[in-house]
């Protein structure tokens, strides 16, 4: 009898289900049939952030961060957050973003929603480098069937005591829907540090090429 592996895990499992995750197993042979050329063709976006040329141009950004954060803890951080994909919408895991706006105490914030022609494999990866150059860490992530959030820690400097920037991605038919809000903690006025948060993101979106030949 063919061995069964969890798709998402990569372990081989007993039964029809793994225990750690949930996602139904597959034999061996169906696994390397779900296998894609191309990392921007792959919808699971879990495996996107798993490949080593993502992980490369990560790097590449997280060396130019002012206050460089270890290569290392950011792409651990990035692998054990990063859950395998969930078949609920981006409305429902959207629902993650109310408590930690009452987490933060909130007292100021802006937002901005703007939309690409471009697969969301890759408007991801450009996100995480500009969450890498910024020095904005990421620290929670959730996916869904059309889309994922991004949350990322806005640290805290000689005008504001920091906060949080919450991405969204959202899969539509012929585009991608980016939210950026950036929520700073309970004080009435941020000095302008979340229009500049979502000023550098957006910023980053459009001038990152990703010409993995040149990195």
């Amino acid at each position: 009898m063919e061995d069964v592996y969890c798709p998402a895990c990569k372990e081989e499992i007993k039964g029809k289900y793994c225990s750690e995750c949930g996602t139904k197993g597959l034999h061996k042979s169906e696994i390397d049939g779900l296998i894609v050329k191309n990392w921007w063709e792959e919808k699971d976006l879990k495996r996107v952030v798993e490949n080593s040329e993502v992980q490369d141009v990560i790097k590449h950004y997280l060396a130019q961060s002012k206050k460089s954060i270890s290569a290392d803890d950011f792409l651990h951080k990035m692998d054990t957050i990063f859950s395998p994909l969930t078949g609920v919408s981006l409305k429902k895991v959207a629902e993650v973003s109310l408590p930690i706006y009452k987490r933060l105490g909130v007292k100021t914030g802006k937002s901005k929603t703007v939309h690409y022609t471009d697969v969301i494999q890759k408007m991801l990866l450009k996100i995480l480098c500009s969450l890498a150059k910024n020095n904005y860490p990421l620290i929670e992530a959730k996916q869904a069937v059309n889309g994922m959030i991004l949350i990322g820690e806005i640290p805290s400097d000689m005008k504001t005591f920091g906060g949080e920037v919450v991405v969204s991605l959202k899969e539509n038919e012929e585009e991608i829907e980016v939210r950026v809000d950036a929520k700073i903690k309970g004080q009435l006025f941020d000095w302008g540090k979340s229009k500049s948060v979502i000023k550098n993101i957006y910023k980053d979106i459009e001038e990152f090429k990703l010409d993995l030949t040149k990195l």
